[in-house]
């Protein structure tokens, strides 16, 4: 889904749709680096597949959108994954490690915080 992503940013990158524009530029500042890390050939090959696929949408725009929120959401999703895998990690260590309770109730903080984030996208 990012190389879908960066795909449309790459090829509409020049787009004069007021409602396009704005949403492709600031992804592209966001993802500056990563476009200046990726070879001129990856480039064009990632502007080609997304103006073959996604030529014939409606609104490029709400697709646009459409991605970046699942992508977003998926990223949440492994970050939890992560914080979960960390807290057991702990929980299964031996002694009372000097900080272990200050790791652990940071780790279910960041859950707790993550976790309402996801349920406000799954409510939009």
């Amino acid at each position: 889904m990012r190389n879908k992503l960066l795909g449309i940013a790459l090829w509409q990158k020049d787009t004069q749709d007021p409602s396009l524009k704005p949403i492709i530029d600031e992804f592209i500042v966001f993802k500056k680096s990563e476009i200046d890390n990726c070879p001129p050939e990856e480039k064009n090959k990632l502007a080609l597949e997304a103006e073959l696929f996604f030529s014939g949408v409606i609104s490029l725009k709400d697709e646009f959108l459409k991605i970046k929120k699942e992508t977003e959401r998926e990223d949440i999703k492994m970050e939890l994954e992560s914080i979960t895998g960390k807290i057991k990690e702990l929980e299964m260590e031996k002694g009372a490690e000097n900080g272990k309770e200050e790791k652990l109730k940071q780790y279910l903080d960041d859950f707790h915080k993550l976790t309402k984030k996801l349920n406000l996208w799954q409510k939009k």
